[in-house]
């Protein structure tokens, strides 16, 4: 039996608002990258408004929702990644991963040190 948690735009902007205090108007723009047959979200990317963005960070960001599954004859799961892609004026882009959801505990599992804001 597969458990699947259906999640929406609002779910992880509900997540952000909990790492950054990040609000819904804070973002310019979201791309919806994937969604299954059954309209389900699978890979968004949310663009924060450059101005928010410099302030906050220094340069610009956009955070990442990814939805990954592994399916085996004997092995059916899932893996659900927020993570945040810093744009650097000198076209560096890194990527760094800010939480998993824990599908048996029903909650996000934060990485380490990413509730401080990192500044160049």
């Amino acid at each position: 039996m597969r458990e699947t948690r259906e999640f929406t735009i609002a779910d992880i902007q509900e997540q952000l608002a909990v790492i950054y205090g990040l609000r819904p108007e804070d973002f310019a723009s979201i791309d919806i990258k994937k969604e299954s047959s059954g309209v389900i979200l699978e890979n968004a990317e949310l663009h924060l408004k450059p101005e928010i963005s410099i302030k906050l960070f220094g340069h610009q960001v956009s955070f990442e929702f990814t939805v990954e599954g592994r399916i085996t004859k004997t092995t059916q799961s899932q893996i659900t990644n927020l993570s945040r892609n810093d744009f650097y004026d000198d076209g560096d882009i890194r990527g760094e991963s800010l939480a998993d959801y824990d599908r048996t505990t029903g909650r996000w599992k934060m990485q380490p040190n990413i509730l401080k804001i990192q500044k160049p």
